[in-house]
């Protein structure tokens, strides 16, 4: 399998980081007011989660959104550790990671946030990779994108939508949105000034130092922006375009700072890993990273680090060089045998090598055995298994683990898309066409999954059946009207082309 058919499902947060708790300095040392609760008389909290929903599904459509669980896990744990410090804890929030090398993050109402691999790349360390989470927690809790509207006149859902379309997504297809509504109007205001800026900076170290990471990092990844924007003749990254960073914000932050205690770098060892993940896994130049990799490995003086060595396992996997990948894991496991990750990536390297049934095997033996440290990589594992069995058309077997992860994860498309698969083939239509008529509708593609929806109902004979799918299609209809979105089929043609 390569890299772009082994996409994993989307895990909402599946596990929380307990966070010892902190004395509350930020209460003394920060005495900016919260102004998010204003926002509640431009739009309810409802319509937020509805517009943020909305532009998440469609978002699908024209970003790369990443779907391994492994890395998914690791950025809902940092995101939720924030989160849960925040002003306001009862924040619902889902992050999302989008395969970019751009530098970039963005939140939308609703408190969805999504973050690019290249951000992560850069980032120093986990605590600098939390305060720009820290920073989009903050915008989301004060209403930013809500408040920016505030003084525009007879907004509509659908212009709202629209407009935080062209404001996160960007390129032709949210600018062309922009020609076909009033949203135009409006959509200078969603850059975010200085002062939502100041605002989220201030919001968000102290969430930060809350959650008992180093508020030192916010203003330290400032200056890895600066130092990055200096180095690449590309000028500054996409960060800074929607979040203007100037000299005297980068002091003032500095300055927030000085009022905290000083706080320890958090235990970096998963950082290290995941980012070693994405440097191998997402490296568009294949050959050029392994010649990198294999020269850092040679410039060490004593044994390369794990996360370095872990990247070149998977280098090597992707090179097609099966057998040095399986002597790298091989020696990772040696050092650290319950590792589930080094598992994982070993079980890709057989797959890969198309040994199919000696990687599924191994992957029924990390679900088989667990250990208890690492039962919050269940679904995860779980994950992994249910996509090499759909790769080897072991359908049957597939469609039980399918459905387990997506009642624990209901929101993930491509699930929807495998179990649709597992049905077809398996000669259950009318579970295909309702599995495909969810993936469809988590894409935003509202009116391809009525049709499939309606091609269910043609097919059912039980009365749970025409009723459930019957429900379906009225929420649906009741979404499009909410959104004034009447006809889906022009809608669809205006922000952008389908993935059927």
């Amino acid at each position: 399998m390569s890299r772009s058919t082994r996409n994993y499902v989307l895990l909402a947060a599946t596990t929380m980081s307990t966070v010892a708790a902190m004395p509350n300095y930020a209460a003394g040392y920060d005495q900016l007011p919260d102004l998010g609760s204003s926002a509640a008389t431009i739009i309810s909290a409802r319509e937020e989660q509805m517009v943020g929903d909305d532009f998440i599904r469609r978002a699908r459509q024209h970003l790369d959104f990443i779907s391994d669980p492994e890395l998914l896990i690791y950025i809902n744990e940092v995101g939720h550790r924030i989160a849960d410090a925040s002003n306001h804890p009862e924040q619902s929030f889902n992050f999302y990671l989008i395969e970019d090398s751009n530098i970039n993050a963005f939140a939308v109402p609703g408190g969805h946030i999504a973050v690019h691999t290249g951000l992560i790349l850069e980032a120093e360390n986990e605590d600098q990779f939390a305060s720009v989470l820290a920073h989009e927690v903050a915008h989301v809790t004060q209403h930013h994108i809500a408040r920016g509207i505030e003084k525009s006149k007879g907004s509509t859902l659908k212009t709202l939508a629209t407009v935080i379309a062209a404001a996160a997504l960007g390129g032709q297809a949210a600018q062309a949105a922009l020609v076909y509504t009033s949203a135009s109007a409006i959509e200078k205001r969603l850059r975010y000034g200085r002062e939502f800026e100041r605002e989220a900076d201030a919001i968000g170290i102290r969430s930060l130092y809350a959650a008992g990471y180093s508020p030192d990092e916010m203003p330290g990844f400032f200056r890895t922006l600066q130092r990055w924007s200096r180095i690449k003749e590309s000028g500054a990254p996409e960060f800074l375009r929607s979040h203007p960073l100037t000299v005297s914000r980068i002091s003032e932050s500095a300055a927030r700072t000085e009022n905290y205690p000083d706080v320890p770098l958090a235990d970096q060892t998963n950082f290290k890993y995941i980012k070693a993940k994405l440097r191998a896994m997402y490296a568009e130049n294949i050959p050029a990273e392994l010649a990198l990799i294999e020269s850092e490995i040679a410039d060490t003086e004593d044994a390369a680090p794990a996360d370095l060595r872990f990247s070149y396992a998977l280098i090597l996997m992707r090179a097609n060089k099966y057998d040095q990948a399986r002597s790298e894991i091989a020696d990772l496991l040696y050092q650290f045998p319950e590792h589930v990750g080094y598992k994982l990536a070993q079980s890709d390297i057989e797959l890969e090598a198309q040994q199919y049934d000696l990687g599924i095997a191994q992957l029924a033996a990390v679900r088989q055995n667990l250990p208890e440290q690492w039962s919050h990589y269940e679904q995860t594992v779980d994950l992994y298994y249910s996509n090499a069995l759909v790769l080897t058309e072991r359908f049957t077997e597939a469609i039980p683990v399918l459905r387990k992860s997506i009642r624990k994860t209901p929101d993930e498309p491509l699930f929807h898309s495998m179990l649709a698969r597992a049905y077809g083939e398996s000669g259950e239509t009318l579970k295909a066409y309702q599995s495909r008529g969810e993936y469809h509708y988590l894409r935003g593609n509202l009116g391809f999954a009525q049709a499939q929806f309606k091609q269910a109902a043609k097919l059912a004979t039980s009365y749970y059946d025409k009723a459930s799918l019957q429900a379906r299609l009225e929420d649906i209809k009741r979404q499009l009207v909410t959104l004034g979105i009447e006809e889906p089929a022009r809608r669809l043609q205006l922000i952008g082309p389908s993935n059927s």
